[in-house]
This record gives structure tokens, C-alpha cells and sequence, in this order.
């Protein structure tokens, strides 16, 4: 995964969520934190085979009675 860039704007005009709706769909994540404007690359295929690989292992080991899950839980 390459490097994350930080974009950020004078602390008296922070950026709002509706800036963040308007950026282009370039494959980037776009985060706002405190009106800080955070762009992580898309994963490499590397990355995302590791991921995978990890997954597996950890699925393998995972007792019966739990889950494992290959990206954020969310209840529901």
C-alpha cells in the first residue's frame, strides 16, 4: 500500500462533509477527521493476497463456537 496523504485547510475553515461527498471517485479512501482531509490509496493486489492468506489462517484456528471476519464488524 502506498503512502497516505494529509490534505488539510486552515484550522479557522475545516472541511465539512459535504466537500467530502464532491471528491472524485479516483479508487482513493477519503476520510474527514477534525475537518482534516486523510486519501489512502486503493490496497495492491500484494496487500490484498496477504489479507486473504491471514484470513485463512486465522479462520482455520477459529474455534466452533466463534467468527472470524475479514473486515469491520458492524452489529445488526
Amino acid at each position: 500500500m502506498g503512502a497516505m496523504t494529509v490534505y488539510e485547510r486552515a484550522p479557522s475553515e475545516p472541511l465539512t462533509y459535504g466537500y467530502l461527498e464532491r471528491m472524485p471517485d479516483e479508487g482513493r479512501r477519503y476520510e474527514l477527521i477534525d475537518g482534516v482531509l486523510i486519501v489512502t490509496p486503493s490496497p495492491t493486489t500484494r496487500y490484498q493476497w496477504v489479507v486473504s492468506e491471514l484470513f485463512k489462517a486465522l479462520d482455520g484456528g477459529c474455534p466452533p463456537t466463534s467468527r472470524c471476519c475479514s473486515r469491520p464488524w458492524t452489529s445488526g
